[in-house]
């Protein structure tokens, strides 16, 4: 029993939790698979996940977009951005608060994990490399991803 149950006019927790899971398999089709006891708290997470793109969640993830209700200050939704052939993989027992993660090839979480409001998980730097490409990018035409720099970035690189 929750708090909700003995309340006139509240709604079990437990019944919202396994409407957003159904709507969640529904919406995401083939591309999401998660373990037990998913909790989404507030708004579903956006996924986009093109072609053979796949997020794996595991048992005991807390996925939260809660902008009114939660105890941390989230400005953004969860969201999930695949490649053509990436995958996310999240482990058991994780909290993601607003977090964001795309993966053109692949990111893995491991196990007891939790990530703060607006958290930017990625592997990529989401632009082509070469100039021609970058302005196609920009002008808005069709560019290749195989251009796009895949590669995570080493803190050396960036800071040293």
């Amino acid at each position: 029993m929750t708090a909700y149950d003995s309340k006139p006019g509240r709604i079990n927790e437990k019944l919202i939790y396994k409407c957003f899971r159904l709507i969640l398999k529904i919406k995401a089709h083939k591309k999401l698979s998660f373990g037990k006891n998913l909790c989404i708290l507030g708004c579903l997470p956006i996924i986009k996940a093109p072609r053979n793109g796949r997020i794996i969640l595991g048992d005991h993830v807390v996925l939260n977009s809660d902008f009114i209700n939660s105890n941390t200050s989230l400005t953004t939704r969860v969201k999930f951005v695949t490649g053509y052939n990436g995958i996310i993989k999240i482990g058991n027992n994780c909290d993601l608060n607003g977090t964001c993660m795309v993966a053109y090839e692949e990111i893995v979480i491991g196990n007891y994990c939790q990530f703060a409001s607006s958290s930017l998980i990625t592997d990529n730097d989401f632009h082509p490399i070469d100039h021609v490409s970058r302005i196609a990018q920009m002008k808005g035409d069709s560019f290749s991803f195989n251009k796009v720099q895949k590669k995570g970035l080493h803190w050396a690189t960036m800071f040293g």
